[in-house]
């Protein structure tokens, strides 16, 4: 026994004594924690830094204080209470108190307090900047964020601006104008020029009775409209808005006269450019106008707006701009730059670019390039050569507040801007070539070749420009722009797309039979003078992506149908705006596959699976009048054989392709590309059209009757007065909290720019026409005779009646996913298929249908048809109505000797049993199984 003993206090010892220890070190010197810390879940990060900042601050302070001081208690009771701030994350209150404690000194308050007080507002202000510029980052570099991190980082932001903004107008109302009275005399006498020169009227303030008053409260009204016209609930101040756009078209006159009292009461609220032989060079700057929104100052717009509006229509601008801003417990009073979001901020804009343009270009180079007054030039085009060349502007373009310039330069002009240039900047060291802005996105033989003498020059030309613009006013960044030299060493003119002229195509062998091309001509000879090669912007790359991300991320219990429709928007919206520059950008082809996939997966996603086979591209691309989501591709996704292997051809269908696409061996979706018209021939075919329309014009005159538009195009009346609609519908960004991919153009404006009824045939086709689409779905077991006239379109009438009224949040989740469980019944013989690589196969209760896999919302509907013992109903049905048939005489049909012996037979073994099929398995002969 005492062996037993020995060996148990052998091991015990050096345990206890281990024990021991660490029960004294933890006495005397307290708990450690683990090396390996817990990690802090976003819901305690907050909570978590404010606790140690708290307990920190509180211990500086205890420590800092002496034992009876009299604000002693003050001072700790005003740290509790701004330490439970703090926890809230109240952080503008207590940015209050701080300026408070700052202004207005406690009396009796030591001075560490108050320095520990500042220490710990600054400190948490610093950490709640640094969370939001950190989140901000990893948004932008395109990391997975949660939705309300996502929001609440835009709340941040807004806040942080706001911020940065309100010490800007405070600054203006301190130190401005900034505007010194010599810059504000020649701006304004330059500008009183020009419209003395254009012999331009002032616009009156309309009278009380003004014959196209209604036309144009009528345009005003449907621009008001338009926000409203997508059915949504609508808030308090929405509802009464509308109500008074709808009284305004009941009673326009009263509306008009309120309109116009409140306008005057209410203050509260080419050729030969490219020959290069003689050192002559071609200059293209495209530079932007730096802070020019913000810079605006309010009392020199309002003398402007004078000379061309109204005194009262010119107060009124300005005084709408002029507002208090709010956003939460945040407001300023708006003093200096101009409100984007007002209706009428892109006429003021583009009257104030104008008084830029004439600083840039001078009043006889502006002249010249505008033609005489009674004759105005076309866009771009000049009176005669002589006028053309005397100057070296030759091309002048703006669009807001993006600028390009072309300049043409002799070998003497060129030479003597340089020197001018290297006098002012001297480059002894050839730095200018160091951060030279190119396209990089070009191949590199397509790049502008930096040489000594081109890259001074576009210095040089960038230097001029920069100095005609006052810095209070505007100014141009170099990082911001870009200058492309072509010269005897540069054969491109690069800016967004890079011109290549005839001259040098056939000297350096460039090749231009392919898509993404434009083939220039000239419109007298019809000769082609020079070719551009077009491709997408990296910009608009990455506003594409970011539309996607946003798609994913507000998709959380939307239906299947509205990611669909959304991405389908979105990717109209791109390719009828770049067209034949998609092809030819590599890197948008590899981010529309990406992106077409990210949406498929979120489907997917809602489905609780991402197995491929359980998805064929049937499911997706079908038309939504099958019962498929209508999606269109970009991807070039191919058909598995699998997949059409029940499909045959009718009558009456395609058997062919109009995209010539029809190889078998590799079925492919078509692609949307092919189904939208390239912009070279759609400016063919609409000088085509013009065309057409001057010879009715003609035949017309011959028979001396009078052709007017409206035989061509209705609303014509209205529409021809609604000038500058193009950049209203752009400046709506700033309006309308919506994203808006058709924002350079419109509907009633240009037409519809694309038709895709040709697509839909073509999908159809592709997938192995509606029969073959229809072995997919639910439609054998629905016993519809014919698939003609079967729609999908429509919801049922509950949902529509319950999509407007008060729903709890549980409520509204739960009808968006009543489309979603129609969608995957109808789709489940392919969803729940039985060739599937993985997952169990589980009967369902009372049923005999089997699930390969968890498939929730499938189950749930399944469930829902087959309650109430239906499946062991019909079952017995079936077997009674096969009792009923069956004849007490054999059947000489199954026998093999045609004998008839008269024996009656009383016993029968049929086996009789329901299957549930599916894709992989629903012809009904493999089941037939007789006893």
């Amino acid at each position: 026994m005492w062996r037993v003993w020995l060996f148990f206090l052998r091991g015990i010892v050096p345990l206890l004594e281990r024990w021991l220890g660490n029960l004294l070190a933890r006495q005397f010197e307290g708990r450690h924690s683990k090396g390996v810390a817990k990690t802090v879940t976003k819901q305690r990060v907050e909570s978590h830094f404010d606790l140690e900042l708290r307990a920190a601050v509180m211990h500086d302070v205890l420590d800092a204080m002496p034992g009876k001081h009299p604000v002693f208690s003050i001072a700790i009771s005003m740290f509790i209470s701004l330490s439970t701030m703090l926890e809230t994350c109240a952080f503008f209150l207590v940015l209050r108190m701080l300026i408070h404690v700052t202004l207005q000194r406690v009396p009796g308050l030591p001075v560490p307090i108050e320095n520990m007080i500042l220490r710990y507002v600054k400190s948490k202000a610093d950490w709640w900047t640094n969370v939001a510029h950190y989140n901000r980052e990893r948004i932008r570099r395109g990391a997975t964020v949660d939705k309300t991190v996502c929001r609440k980082n835009l709340g941040r932001l807004t806040r942080l601006w706001l911020k940065a903004e309100q010490e800007r107008q405070h600054n203006y109302l301190k130190d401005g104008p900034y505007v010194t009275p010599e810059e504000a005399v020649a701006i304004y006498t330059t500008t009183v020029h020009w419209l003395e020169s254009r012999k331009f009227s002032p616009i009156p303030f309309p009278p009380l009775s003004y014959k196209h008053d209604t036309k144009l409260l009528i345009l005003a009204l449907e621009r008001l409209k338009e926000s409203y016209s997508v059915a949504v609930r609508l808030n308090q101040l929405q509802r009464e808005e509308l109500g008074l756009i709808e009284q305004a078209y009941d009673n326009p006159h009263e509306a008009l006269s309120r309109i116009k009292r409140h306008l005057l009461t209410q203050r509260a609220f080419k050729e030969g450019v490219w020959d290069t032989g003689d050192g002559q060079c071609v200059v293209m700057l495209q530079t932007k106008f730096e802070k020019f929104f913000e810079k605006i100052d309010l009392t020199m717009l309002n003398r402007l707006l004078r000379l061309v509006l109204d005194h009262n229509i010119a107060d009124y601008v300005t005084a709408k701009n002029n507002v208090v801003l709010s956003y939460k417990d945040m407001s300023h009073t708006n003093s200096y730059g101009l409100i984007r979001g007002l209706q009428f901020a892109s006429f003021v804009v583009q009257y104030y670019g104008l008084v830029l343009d004439l600083l840039l270009l001078g009043l006889t180079r502006a002249s010249e390039i505008a033609g005489p007054p009674q004759m105005p030039n076309e866009f771009i085009t000049y009176h005669d050569t002589r006028v053309e060349t005397r100057h070296p502007i030759r091309l002048y373009s703006r669009y807001i507040d993006k600028v390009h310039i072309l300049f043409r330069f002799t070998h003497e002009e060129a030479r003597d801007l340089i020197q001018r240039y290297l006098t002012e900047h001297p480059d002894p060291n050839n730095e200018n070539m160091v951060g030279y802005n190119n396209k990089k996105c070009w191949p590199r033989d397509a790049r502008m070749r930096l040489m000594k003498h081109d890259v001074n020059l576009g210095r040089s030309v960038f230097w001029d420009m920069k100095n005609r613009l006052p810095r209070s006013i505007t100014t141009l960044e170099w990082e911001n722009s870009f200058v492309s030299v072509y010269s005897k060493d540069n054969p491109n003119l690069l800016f967004s797309i890079p011109y290549t002229t005839k001259i040098r195509m056939t000297q350096e062998a460039f090749s231009n039979t392919r898509d993404g091309v434009w083939n220039l001509q000239n419109e007298q000879t019809k000769e082609r003078t020079a070719v551009a090669f077009l491709r997408v912007d990296d910009e608009h790359m990455k506003v594409f992506e970011n539309r996607v991300r946003q798609i994913l991320m507000s998709s959380g219990s939307t239906t299947f149908t509205k990611i669909v429709n959304k991405w389908n928007t979105a990717l109209i919206g791109l390719m009828t705006y770049f067209r034949e520059a998609t092809v030819h950008t590599q890197e948008l082809l590899d981010l529309l596959v990406k992106c077409e996939n990210k949406i498929q997966t979120r489907i997917k996603i809602g489905l609780n699976s991402k197995m491929p086979s359980r998805f064929p591209p049937v499911i997706f691309y079908t038309p939504k009048e099958i019962g498929g989501l209508g999606m269109l591709s970009m991807g070039h996704i191919l058909i598995p054989q699998s997949d059409l292997r029940y499909s045959k051809q009718t009558d009456v269908g395609v058997t062919h392709f109009r995209s010539g696409m029809s190889h078998e061996e590799d079925q492919l979706i078509p692609n949307l590309y092919r189904y939208i018209q390239p912009w070279e021939s759609e400016f063919i075919d609409s000088q085509r059209v013009w065309a057409e329309y001057a010879l009715k014009r003609q035949e017309a005159q011959a028979q001396n009757r009078r052709l007017t538009l409206e035989d061509l195009e209705k609303d014509r009346h209205t529409l021809a007065y609604d000038k500058g609609w193009r950049v209203r519908t752009d400046f709506k960004q700033y309006q309308v909290l919506k994203q808006n991919p058709f924002w350079w153009t419109h509907q009633r404006h240009d037409g519809k720019l694309w038709n895709l009824n040709n697509y839909r045939t073509d999908v159809i086709q592709a997938l192995g026409g509606v029969e073959g689409i229809l072995e997919h779905t639910l439609f054998k077991g629905t016993y519809f005779p014919t698939w003609e006239g079967l729609f999908w379109e429509k919801a049922s009438g509950f949902e529509e009646s319950m999509k407007y009224k008060k729903l709890t949040n549980a409520q509204r989740s739960g009808l968006n996913q009543i489309p979603n469980r129609r969608f995957t019944l109808w789709w489940s013989p392919t969803i729940n298929r039985a060739n599937v690589y993985v997952g169990f196969q589980v009967q369902l209760d009372l049923t005999g249908i089997f699930m390969h896999g968890k498939i929730p919302t499938l189950k749930i509907s399944l469930i829902q048809i087959f309650r109430a013992h239906l499946w062991q109903k019909i079952h017995e049905s079936v077997v009674m109505d096969l009792c009923q048939v069956a004849h007490v005489k054999t059947s000489l049909v199954a026998e093999s000797k045609d004998v008839f012996d008269q024996k009656a037979s009383n016993k029968y073994w049929i086996d009789v049993q329901l299957r549930w099929g599916d894709y992989d398995s629903h012809d009904i002969e493999r089941c037939d199984d007789w006893n």
